[in-house]
């Protein structure tokens, strides 16, 4: 298990173990869409339509329902006491989130009419793929995009708040300090377990990774496309 300590780089962020590197490197290009895309380009200057937005919560509140089954899915097979602890937390923390959605940005009856859309439904499909394998190295792996991909493009979010900006409170979120070690955390598990794994499943893994970036990326482009 990696220190905590040794996941900071110099400016501050994450700083992943030779897999986990290696699997980042190999998406590159897929992160570099995520911030061309309309969607994020217009969330970011204040331009996007409010009605794609809420559409895209609403998504995202569905998604975040069944994502918190995968971490627990992942606090299950893990054998780690600490990283069974640190699955089951991020599992209830999702479902907290969903609730904070439905409160604070969508009413619930709109979550409750809005059908999971085709890129939602195959996301999360991947998702019981993966599970059904019972490979927890595959299954965190599957998992770390979601935290990665979207700490990363909160980042970029962030920094483009200002007084006034439509979706001020909202990208004020991406900024969030516990999110950020929870990433770096995420990362760490990721990368020990693949360590640990014998080569196909350590194959099976970085496939998973992949996978999951690209439904981050569809998922980004879904409420505009």
């Amino acid at each position: 298990m990696h220190h905590l300590g040794e996941l900071w780089d110099a400016a501050g962020g994450p700083r992943p173990g030779p897999v986990t590197q290696w699997w980042w490197q190999q998406a590159s290009g897929i992160r570099a869409e995520i911030d061309e895309l309309p969607f994020v380009r217009a969330l970011g200057d204040g331009t996007l339509p409010v009605d794609a937005f809420t559409w895209y919560l609403a998504e995202d509140a569905l998604y975040l329902g069944r994502y918190a089954q995968s971490l627990a899915a992942a606090a299950r097979l893990a054998t780690d006491e600490a990283e069974r602890a640190f699955w089951q937390e991020c599992s209830t923390s999702a479902i907290a989130t969903e609730l904070q959605l439905h409160e604070s940005w969508v009413a619930p009856e709109v979550v409750e009419r809005t059908p999971p859309s085709p890129v939602t439904t195959a996301y999360l499909d991947h998702f019981a793929a993966v599970e059904s394998t019972g490979d927890y190295a595959v299954l965190v792996a599957a998992l770390l995009p979601c935290f990665w991909i979207y700490a990363d493009v909160g980042d970029t979010l962030a920094a483009r708040n200002r007084p006034g900006h439509p979706f001020a409170d909202w990208l004020s979120t991406y900024a969030d300090e516990a999110f950020a070690e929870a990433t770096r955390r995420a990362i760490a598990i990721a990368e020990a377990a693949a360590q640990r794994a014998g080569s196909g499943s350590r194959q099976a893994a970085a496939r998973a990774f992949r996978a999951s970036c690209v439904h981050e990326r569809e998922f980004f482009a879904a409420p505009l496309r």
